[in-house]
C-alpha cells in the first residue's frame, strides 16, 4: 500500500514537472519571439523609470597603498586647500577589516590619528561597525555621523566589508551627500553596485532608495584570498536570473504583470546571456582566480545595469528571493547562513517547482565553493585558512517545507510581485523530494 502511494506521488509529481517544463519552454519561445513582440509600445513604459542611477566608477587596483594622491583629489570637496587634512568616516565589518589589515592592506585606515599619504594627509574622525540592516539602525547611524559632521565635518565616507556594510554606508552617504568609496571584502552580493539598500522590516526585505557608491575599489588579490564560503557568493544574485525570468513570464501569461513590469523579450534575452556567463565563471571564481572573479564582477555589473535601465529587478528576482526572505525570517535557532546559502536552497526548490533544469545551477553553486560537513559561522579570522565553502545542504527539509506552506500568504502579506510562490499548493509541496534537492 505504501509503495503504491509512493508510486502515485511520483507519477503526480512527474505530471506536474512535465507541465512546468512545458511552461518553461514556452518562456524560451517568448524570449526568442520575433520582432513584433519588440514593438516599443508593447514593452516600454516611459513612466516606469524616470531616473536611472549612475553606475559607480570601478577601480581594479591593489590596496597596499591606499589612498593615493589621485584619490585625495577625487574625494576633496570643491575649494578645500590641498594642504588641509581630509576627514574621513569609516563603516566596516570588524572581522573582514581585521583580516584585510593582516594582509598589509589599508594601513592608513588602521588608526584614528592623522596619517601622511602621498599627496596629502587623511584622518579617520568617525568609524563604526555596520549594524544589522534596519531603518532604525541606519537612521541612528546617519544622525550620529551628521552630528560629527557639524562638529568638524566629514569630507568622504569609506566602507569596508560585505552587503550589510555597504547597505548601511549607502544610507549614510545619501544623507551626508559626501563622496562615497566602497571596498568589498568579498564578492558576495550585487549591492556594491546599486543605489538601493535592503533592510529587514516585519520579517521581510524592503528596498530603500539611497545612492550608489561613487567608486568601488576592487583588489582582485584580496578578493581571491577571501574565505571559500563568501569568495564567489555573489554568484547567487546572477544565478537567480533562471528563476526570476521564469516568474516574469508566468506573471505575463497570467496577466499579472504591472504596467511598469511589462515583459520585455529583449531584456530577457540579455539576462539569459548574463546567466550563462555566470555559470561559466563559477569554478574559476570559486578558486579565487583573477579572471574568474573579474567575470563574476562583470556579470553582476551587467545584471545591475540591465535592472537600472528597466527600473525594476524582475529579470533576476522572483520566487527564489521570496522563499529566501521567508526562510531568513524563520531561521533555525543556532544556525547562521549567508544570503548566498539562503538563495542557493531557494533557487533549487523554486526552480524545481517551475520545472526548469536546476542541474546547471546546482553544479555552478558547487563549483563556486566546497561543501562543509556542518554549518560554520561566517568569520574572517584568517583569509589564508582553507575555511568552509558555500553550502545549501545544511537546511532541514522540514524547515523548507514549512516555509513553502506559508509562502503564498507570506507573499500576499508583503505585497511581493506575482510569481510561482503565489500559486504553490500542498500538492506541489508533497510532490517535492526535498531530501534529494538538499543533498550535497
Amino acid at each position: 500500500m505504501a509503495e503504491a502511494a509512493k508510486r502515485q506521488k511520483t507519477e503526480d509529481g512527474g505530471a506536474k514537472s512535465a507541465a512546468a517544463t512545458a511552461a518553461y519552454l514556452k518562456m524560451e519561445e517568448a524570449i526568442d519571439a520575433g520582432a513584433a513582440t519588440l514593438e516599443p509600445k508593447r514593452v516600454v513604459n516611459s513612466k516606469s523609470n524616470e531616473t536611472v542611477d549612475p553606475f559607480p566608477q570601478l577601480q581594479f587596483r591593489a590596496l597596499d597603498a591606499f589612498p593615493t594622491g589621485e584619490d585625495l583629489d577625487a574625494w576633496r570637496p570643491s575649494g578645500q586647500p590641498a594642504a588641509q587634512t581630509l576627514r574621513l568616516g569609516l563603516i566596516y565589518d570588524k572581522d573582514a577589516f581585521a583580516a584585510i589589515l593582516g594582509l598589509g592592506k589599508l594601513e592608513s585606515l588602521r588608526v584614528d590619528e592623522a596619517q601622511t599619504v602621498p599627496g596629502g594627509s587623511v584622518q579617520i574622525v568617525w568609524r563604526r561597525e555596520a549594524p544589522r540592516a534596519t531603518v532604525a539602525n541606519w537612521t541612528a547611524l546617519a544622525r550620529e555621523s551628521l552630528e560629527n559632521r557639524e562638529a568638524g565635518g566629514l569630507d568622504a565616507l569609506i566602507c569596508v566589508g560585505g552587503g550589510t556594510c555597504v547597505d548601511a554606508a549607502k544610507w549614510v552617504a545619501a544623507k551626508l551627500k559626501v563622496h562615497f568609496v566602497c571596498i568589498p571584502s568579498a564578492i558576495t552580493v550585487d549591492a556594491f553596485f546599486t543605489g538601493w539598500s535592503g533592510c529587514r522590516v516585519d520579517g521581510c526585505v524592503k528596498y530603500e532608495r539611497t545612492k550608489p557608491p561613487d567608486c568601488v575599489c576592487l583588489d582582485l588579490a584580496l578578493l581571491g584570498a577571501a574565505p571559500p564560503r563568501v569568495r564567489a557568493a555573489g554568484l547567487c544574485d546572477v544565478l537567480s536570473i533562471a528563476t526570476g525570468l521564469s516568474d516574469w513570464v508566468l506573471a505575463e501569461n497570467a496577466g499579472r504583470c504591472t504596467p511598469e513590469h511589462k515583459f520585455d523579450p529583449a531584456a530577457a534575452a540579455m539576462a539569459r546571456g548574463i546567466l550563462q556567463s555566470s555559470i561559466s565563471c563559477a569554478a574559476s571564481a570559486g578558486r579565487g582566480e583573477p579572471e574568474g572573479l573579474r567575470r563574476l564582477i562583470d556579470a553582476l555589473c551587467w545584471e545591475v545595469t540591465l535592472c537600472n535601465q528597466l527600473g525594476h529587478s524582475r529579470p533576476e528576482e522572483g520566487s527564489e528571493h521570496f522563499l529566501c526572505y521567508a526562510l531568513e525570517a524563520h531561521a533555525e535557532a543556532g544556525r547562521s547562513y549567508t544570503h548566498a546559502e539562503y538563495i542557493g536552497v531557494s533557487l533549487l526548490v523554486m526552480g524545481t517547482l517551475q520545472g526548469i533544469d536546476v542541474a546547471p545551477l546546482r553544479e555552478a553553486y558547487r563549483a563556486a565553493g566546497a561543501h562543509p560537513p556542518a554549518p560554520l559561522p561566517c568569520r574572517w579570522v584568517d583569509f589564508r585558512s582553507a575555511g568552509a565553502g558555500l553550502s545549501y545542504s545544511q537546511f532541514s527539509a522540514e524547515a523548507v517545507r514549512k516555509a513553502l506552506h506559508d509562502l503564498p500568504q507570506y507573499c500576499a502579506k508583503h505585497g511581493l510581485w506575482y510569481s510561482v510562490a503565489h500559486t504553490v499548493t500542498a500538492e506541489d509541496i508533497n510532490a517535492l523530494d526535498l531530501d534529494a534537492i538538499l543533498a550535497p
